[in-house]
Order: C-alpha cells, then structure tokens, then sequence
C-alpha cells in the first residue's frame, strides 16, 4: 500500500474486509473515466517497477 500510495494511488488493504481477502488490494471505481484511466497508468507503472 505504501509504494502505490507513494506512486499516486490510494488503495485500502483487502484485509480491512476481513480474512479472505488477505493479499488483496481494494480499488473505488467511483470517478470518471478520465480519472480512472489515469489510475489504472499510474497502477501499471508501479507494477512494472516491482
């Protein structure tokens, strides 16, 4: 969470909402689709790096 963050994404740890979501990420889709588009760069960017 802290790299994503770091990268300009904000995420909430899967495991907030409970035990099987443990080593999940949680994404909001609620935005605009310019918005989202530049996100999910921005996630695929840091992904590339690690």
């Amino acid at each position: 969470m802290q790299r994503l963050l770091a990268g300009g994404v904000a995420v909430r740890a899967g495991s907030e909402y409970g035990p099987s979501e443990e080593g999940h990420i949680r994404l909001s889709f609620a935005a605009d689709f310019d918005t989202l588009d530049e996100g999910l760069n921005r996630l695929q960017k840091i992904f590339a790096r690690l």
